[in-house]
């Protein structure tokens, strides 16, 4: 990159590109790069309006990038802070939440991204800041982790965009904050890395399995028990057939197509 920078946001854009933003070094920065993956080569382009370090960059589904929170806070947020969560809802619009200000909030703000406002929504359970927000399939977003002021916070809270409420989900087997949450292809979220309760970096990593927000399976890792209850596991909790699918077609073979059904048993498709 042309500068250095840390606590800065990297968005993948629609071309395959990367957009910079923002970030640390001797001083908050407001510089955008972006990276050119053809040509391997950095370009700076038009800077942040506000020097900006720990906050979020969320690409909306008409290409632009939202910038939210940051050290010098953003006049645009109803509640200035950084050290937030985002992520695009189902909708096209932008939920913020917790973070810091003067102390470690719970609120959660939503933007609307025709109109260009934020407006206030209900507040979480917990308060808390550097967190992570997970849109999951069933399009709620999962609220992980965090520290509000006095110890790191283990509980997760689903938001649902459609009633604007906040529920309590399962909590971590191990509290942490500046982790990563990344929701996987059969609909679990994993959450690794951060600082843990000794405030020291961790390499442990858990799986949250929630209720109805799997979405269709891959075809090598089918869930194999039934989920009754939110819950996180240590380990995945998947098995691999014993005849995976062909990495290539042959000539002058036959094959057939299955597809995974609640029980696990193969169902030839009609012809």
């Amino acid at each position: 990159m042309h500068a250095s920078r840390n606590s800065h946001t990297a968005t993948l854009l629609p071309n395959g590109n990367v957009l910079v933003a923002g970030g640390f070094s001797g001083g908050t920065l407001s510089s955008v790069e972006v990276y050119d993956r053809l040509t391997g080569t950095w370009t700076t382009t038009s800077a942040l309006t506000a020097n900006c370090f720990h906050h979020t960059a969320t690409l909306l589904a008409n290409g632009r990038v939202l910038a939210a929170g940051s050290w010098v806070r953003t006049r645009l947020l109803n509640s200035p802070r950084y050290a937030g969560g985002s992520t695009l809802l189902p909708d096209g619009n932008v939920l913020y939440v917790g973070g810091f200000s003067s102390n470690f909030l719970n609120e959660a703000e939503v933007y609307d991204s025709v109109l260009g406002k934020w407006t206030l929504v209900e507040g979480m359970k917990n308060a808390g800041d550097v967190l992570t927000a997970t849109l999951l399939f069933n399009g709620k977003v999962l609220v992980v982790g965090g520290y509000d002021g006095f110890e790191f916070v283990a509980d997760s809270e689903l938001y649902d965009p459609v009633t604007a409420r906040w529920t309590t989900s399962g909590a971590l087997n191990a509290p942490r904050l500046s982790h990563t949450a990344t929701l996987l292809l059969d609909g679990k979220v994993l959450v690794a890395g951060g600082e843990g309760t000794l405030v020291r970096a961790t390499n442990s990593a858990e799986l949250y399995d929630p209720i109805g927000a799997r979405g269709p399976p891959p075809t090598h890792c089918p869930s194999r028990f039934p989920v009754t209850r939110p819950l996180y596991s240590r380990t995945a909790r998947c098995w691999s057939p014993a005849a995976m699918a062909p990495t290539e077609l042959l000539p002058g073979r036959k094959y057939s197509i299955r597809r995974a059904d609640p029980t696990e048993n193969g169902r030839r498709l009609p012809r």
